[in-house]
Parts: structure tokens; C-alpha cells; sequence
């Protein structure tokens, strides 16, 4: 079984104005053999105000995956794995796609992430999560049918909200998918144990480092990340 057996798209959000990122993402996909039918780019937002949230592009990145959850809920999805365009998949995705595909396919889970930065024990699957945990980065993770109503009503009403309140105002999506989990312990959360998923190292459009913000600086940052990528790729 492989994974993209059992999720109805893998939706990736990229920012229009980042055509070198859905092209990093796309040569990813073709090396693990991810079905292009399978794929869907969906163009995230960028604005310019911040409103309640820290700055435009962490609004914009915040309200994009709150459209792609509800553009599954409308689909109807069963399941649906949601990954950002900086998105890199692990070097043993192949050996290792297989005994996490059974075992999504076999219990009832609500939230997978299949890649995050919390200390898992490696057992080469997947392991639950407490609901009173947060998680932290949302470059790769799963969602079933099931939980996404709940979800989008949720987040719908942290939108509305001022920053700081005590019932969960604007914040990153990593913060609010924690919030979500802690107030639904109905809602089971696995983690893949190492991740199957990291961040691809590229330029940030939420915090840009100094030399990508010098054009012939930038050129050279991203030469070097690109040796950097094929390097963790090989090893």
C-alpha cells in the first residue's frame, strides 16, 4: 500500500509569487512518486495587513490553510494531507510509506502529522500524541473527513476573535491546530516516528533572513541551500 492509496489529494499550498518553490516541491514529489492526479496547488493568499495577526504573510499563511481545510470539507474528502511548498520529504519515504499507509488506513485518527520537530521515540510508524501537547510546524500533516467540520467552525471563530483571548484569538496554524486538540480529546493525534517530513531549506517569506533580502546575496543563499538539499537527499 502507499500512501497516496489512501488520501483522496494531497493539496500544497503555494504562494503564486514563488514559482521556484512549487518547482523544488514538484521534483520532491517525483522522487517519491506521488501521482500528479493526486496533487492539487492551491494558491495561497499574501496580503498586506496584519490585522490581528503578527504580521500580512502570517495572516496570509494562516487563512490559507483554513481555505484548504474547507475547500476538503466541501469536496468531501475522506482524507486529505495538507503540505506546504517548502515542504521535503525523508530520504526512506519509500521503505517507510507502507507500514504508515496500514496503519492510517486502519485506526481512527483525527490529526496525523507526518512531519514536525517533537521528540518522538523512533519505531518507524506512527505513535499517539497527547491532545494537552502542542505541535509545532505545519509543513506536512493529514486530516480525516471526519474531524473537519468541527475544525473549520473552530477556526472560524479563533479568526473572529481579538489577539490574546483567553478562548484563542489569531495565531500560527501550528498554534491553533494545538488549541483545537486540547479543547477535542475525543480527537486522536499520531505523529510519524522519526517524521517522514522536514522543511526544505529555502528563503522564509515570514521571516526572511538578512542576505535574502540583498538580490545578489539571495542568488548565492539559494545555490547553497539547493547543494544543501541534494546533499540530505543522498545521504
Amino acid at each position: 500500500m502507499r500512501l497516496h492509496d489512501i488520501f483522496d489529494a494531497m493539496m500544497v499550498l503555494n504562494l503564486p509569487a514563488r514559482p521556484d518553490r512549487r518547482r523544488d516541491t514538484q521534483a520532491e514529489l517525483d522522487r517519491i512518486g506521488w501521482p500528479a492526479a493526486r496533487v492539487i496547488w492551491y494558491p495561497a493568499l499574501d496580503p498586506q495587513s496584519a490585522g490581528e495577526f503578527p504580521s500580512g504573510p502570517h495572516r496570509g499563511a494562516w487563512i490559507s490553510h483554513a481555505l484548504v481545510m474547507n475547500y476538503a470539507r466541501n469536496a468531501g474528502f475522506r482524507r486529505v494531507l495538507i503540505c506546504e511548498d517548502d515542504v521535503q520529504f525523508a530520504a526512506d519515504w519509500t521503505a517507510r510509506e507502507s507500514t504508515l499507509a496500514e496503519q492510517l488506513d486502519r485506526a481512527c485518527w483525527g490529526i496525523a502529522y507526518l512531519g514536525h520537530v517533537e521528540p518522538v521515540e523512533p519505531d518507524g510508524g506512527l505513535v499517539s500524541w497527547p491532545p494537552d501537547r502542542g505541535v509545532l510546524l505545519t509543513h506536512c500533516y493529514a486530516l480525516d473527513g471526519a474531524v473537519l467540520p468541527r475544525l473549520c467552525r473552530y477556526l472560524d471563530l479563533q479568526f473572529l476573535r481579538p489577539s490574546g483571548s483567553e478562548l484563542g484569538g489569531p495565531m500560527g496554524m501550528d498554534g491553533s491546530l494545538s488549541w483545537f486538540r486540547r479543547d477535542h480529546p475525543d480527537v486522536l493525534t499520531l505523529m510519524a516516528a522519526p517524521p517522514l517530513a522536514t522543511q526544505r531549506s529555502s528563503r522564509s517569506d515570514l521571516s526572511p533572513r538578512w542576505f535574502d533580502r540583498v538580490p545578489m546575496l539571495r542568488n548565492a543563499a539559494e545555490q547553497a541551500r539547493g547543494w544543501r538539499r541534494r546533499w540530505l537527499v543522498r545521504a
